[in-house]
């Protein structure tokens, strides 16, 4: 840093592994200054620069997003994701179903306001049930959606200024459509 300069910004590339809870903090252990002045440079000790998300992001896993069933298969089962959100204890993600060509009620049954939860900090993925009604009608296939429409940290949300907990918005929505014959590897009603 040059004389007189306040602040630095640190560039820090991180890679996430999904299938084990992570976090990290930053901490600076050291500083040196090119001044033969002594006691030029100081830190503070343990101060905490930067957390990534410890509340938590949440996703539909990448298998739940995009499938295709039988309507005689009667259940659909969806897993969602959290990544990071190691300060939260127990949490509460909320989702809906959404009719598209396939209609909740004939269809499939709707989900107005589910609910699911995360029971701790270890927990990295939480699943959802639907139920596909079978019409025995010779239908074209038809298509319904589940989004993730709101999470809330219920105990163990640690400092409010951390942030909130939030889904990923290009993976919170799941469709499956069902297809008029056997199906393959998607999902939909």
């Amino acid at each position: 840093m040059a004389h007189g300069e306040r602040s630095q910004a640190v560039s820090l590339q991180a890679l996430s592994n999904v299938s084990e809870p992570a976090a990290f903090a930053l901490h600076l252990t050291a500083a040196g200054s090119s001044s033969p002045a002594p006691g030029v440079a100081r830190l503070r000790s343990g101060f905490t620069v930067a957390e990534v998300e410890p509340l938590g992001l949440y996703q539909f896993a990448p298998d739940s997003r995009q499938l295709v069933i039988k309507e005689d298969v009667q259940t659909i089962t969806l897993y969602v994701q959290r990544l990071y959100g190691f300060r939260s204890n127990r949490t509460r993600l909320s989702y809906q179903t959404v009719s598209g060509s396939a209609l909740a009620g004939q269809d499939f049954a709707g989900v107005r306001e589910g609910e699911l939860f995360f029971d701790s900090p270890r927990q990295t993925s939480a699943l959802l049930r639907l139920s596909v009604l079978d019409d025995a009608l010779l239908e074209p296939d038809e298509t319904f959606f589940v989004n993730l429409t709101d999470v809330q940290v219920l105990s163990g949300g640690g400092d409010p200024q951390s942030g909130e907990p939030r889904p990923i918005s290009s993976h919170n929505t799941a469709w499956p459509p069902l297809p008029s014959w056997p199906a393959m590897s998607r999902w939909g009603c």
